[in-house]
């Protein structure tokens, strides 16, 4: 069993042609930034000090923050670590892409009612114009009640090739 880190501030002297004697703080690797084990280095033995009671906090703090999960979001987490190993991505990172996708589909709406607003900031334009809008949309309804921010163009594409190459540039600019 490994020993526990004391985390107490201890004075480095100087080699030989190596500059003045400094103050190091061994940090375990739990307790790291970096995931590794680090020395950190002070001028003075109250900075040494200082950053060693900060350790003690994280190491305290880590203790308590454990200790409120619950069986099941520890196994979650585990689960979702599984999930993630082989990948580049950290579980911090699968988070923050999975509530961006889903703050950019609370923010969208479905299809037809863009359509829609965009047929109404067409309306000074020319009636043939506007009756030409109003046919691509129905030419499209399964497309109706799909949120816009769920639309690829993986999904559009097959839906425009079954149009003629002739009407199909007309169909993809309206």
């Amino acid at each position: 069993m490994p020993r526990t880190a004391t985390l107490k501030p201890l004075r480095r002297k100087s080699r030989k042609g190596q500059g003045l004697a400094s103050w190091v703080v061994n940090v375990p690797a739990v307790l790291s930034d970096t995931g590794k084990r680090q020395e950190l280095f002070f001028e003075t033995e109250k900075k040494a000090s200082a950053e060693c009671e900060k350790l003690k906090a994280r190491k305290d703090n880590f203790g308590r923050s454990l200790s409120s999960l619950t069986a099941t979001r520890m196994a979650e987490a585990a689960e979702a670590y599984k999930l993630l190993e082989g990948g580049s991505a950290s579980l911090l990172d699968a988070v923050h892409g999975f509530l961006a996708v889903q703050k950019a589909r609370k923010a969208s709406v479905n299809f037809l009612d863009l359509f829609n607003l965009f047929l109404e900031a067409k309306k000074d334009r020319n009636e043939q114009y506007r009756r030409e809008l109003r046919v691509t949309r129905n030419r499209f309804p399964q497309l109706h009640n799909r949120l816009v921010s769920d639309l690829s163009y993986r999904e559009l594409e097959p839906l425009l090739m079954e149009i003629t190459p002739g009407g199909r540039n007309a169909v993809m600019r309206y």
